[in-house]
């Protein structure tokens, strides 16, 4: 995992980035989606609601910023959360 921050404009930006098997085309769209879960993530075995990334959106936005998939890679996955200075 890498992350990184820098100033931009007038807030920040920050991208996390992690190894990863890449994010199927037809996923990315919806992967801010409320109970999404893409792919092999509908096994039951694997837990979660399919809400993380919906509720660090919100979060983000609610405090004038944003989330959003950056970068995919087969070999890493990048976001990017953009928040203003305090």
């Amino acid at each position: 995992m890498a992350i990184t921050a820098r100033a931009a404009g007038a807030g920040w930006q920050i991208d996390i980035a992690n190894a990863s098997t890449g994010i199927a085309p037809e996923h990315r769209e919806r992967l801010f989606d409320r109970f999404y879960r893409g792919g092999q993530a509908y096994n039951r075995r694997m837990s979660g609601a399919g809400l993380g990334l919906a509720l660090a959106r919100e979060l983000a936005r609610a405090h004038g910023g944003d989330l959003v998939l950056a970068a995919c890679t087969p070999a890493q996955v990048t976001f990017r959360l953009t928040v203003p200075q305090a």
